[in-house]
């Protein structure tokens, strides 16, 4: 079955490093379990201007043009799901679409699909009028759940798969090293756990105060955060600490900072293919490390974790049009007028 329509669908594409161009083409039909989403908010993911920036994740490099965005929300504009998601429900959208039939996926590891189709990627973008997505990628949102806060549930949900692999105990101690929006969505992830020790770090000033603001035990200068941590841990360091930087510094703190019998979670981009570490400090230590990837089905139990609250706010500082969506990668390629996380709207 098809639904077949004629519908302008504006799209904004990466043309070349550092300019973004805004598109206007024809939707395809959709095709059975499709749902044409009506894009409210997108967030701009470090992810994001990693591409703007590099042109891509170290060593690969993506073709331009290239679609962007893969942190949505929206309201449903029609579908061939009916059952699950009608015309008018508002929605938030996991961006990896798996196949849950390859290896991986009958191993409930979703994330890690062989066939997987991600939005930005080898998808189309989110940072559009509208998308068309399978009934498998949404989950509804509440209506007092604003659709900018929606589109944090995203990285929210690597902060909770980064928690699900990890499982860290509420009664010890974490450190957290990179205060921008993925660091403070771990932060409010973990708060939600129980834990009560999260310390922060950030080069950036504007960012080590805003993490104070809004719940870290402590925040630090990075250059001071290492010898600051032992010193308030009884140089015991902490029993996690995790990397969202992506930075050989940063995950060299992570190494210098964990505590014997440790785990360091690393779930920052590097703009390098390689990065280095002191294998006598980790091995004398037992310390384990866990890589992230993105999210694993995450996207239902955040919208229960967090549909109340209403603080995530505090995290969205800017908003655009999507006409202005060369605005909003300069402001936070710039790191300009304290900026934490910019959203891309559609009215």
């Amino acid at each position: 079955m098809l639904w077949c329509y004629t519908m302008k669908n504006r799209v904004a594409r990466l043309v070349k490093i550092g300019k973004m161009e805004i598109f206007e083409e024809e939707l395809p039909p959709l095709q059975k379990d499709e749902v044409l989403v009506a894009i409210k908010s997108v967030g701009i993911c470090g992810s994001d201007i990693h591409y703007f920036l590099e042109g891509g994740l170290g060593s690969f490099k993506q073709k331009l043009p290239m679609e962007m965005g893969h942190e949505p929300s929206g309201i449903v504009a029609e579908s061939l799901a009916p059952k699950e998601f009608k015309k008018g429900d508002r929605v938030t959208i996991e961006p990896g679409r798996a196949c849950f039939f390859c290896d991986w996926g009958l191993k409930g590891k979703h994330n890690l699909c062989e066939n997987v189709k991600f939005m930005g990627a080898n998808a189309p973008g989110a940072l559009a009028d509208y998308v068309i997505v399978h009934k498998s990628q949404l989950a509804k949102i509440p209506p007092k759940m604003s659709f900018a806060i929606a589109a944090l549930l995203e990285p929210l949900g690597i902060g909770l798969h980064a928690t699900n692999l990890i499982r860290p105990k509420n009664t010890e101690s974490v450190a957290i090293f990179g205060s921008g929006p993925m660091g403070l969505c771990l932060m409010k992830v973990l708060q939600r756990t129980g834990m009560k020790e999260i310390y922060m770090a950030d080069i950036l000033p504007y960012r080590v105060k805003f993490a104070e603001e809004i719940g870290a035990s402590e925040a630090y200068p990075f250059k001071k955060a290492v010898a600051a941590i032992k010193k308030i841990t009884n140089n015991h360091g902490t029993t996690y600490a995790f990397d969202t930087a992506g930075t050989q510094d940063s995950i060299t703190a992570c190494g210098e900072v964990v505590s014997v019998d440790g785990i360091i979670g690393l779930i920052g981009i590097p703009t390098e293919d390689y990065i280095n570490y002191n294998p006598h400090r980790l091995r004398t230590k037992e310390i384990r490390i866990q890589n992230v990837r993105r999210s694993n089905q995450t996207i239902h139990d955040c919208v229960k974790l967090f549909s109340d609250d209403l603080e995530l706010g505090k995290l969205i500082t800017h908003s655009f049009d999507l006409k202005d969506v060369q605005k909003g990668f300069n402001l936070v390629s710039e790191y300009k007028d304290g900026v934490i996380k910019c959203v891309i709207t559609n009215k």
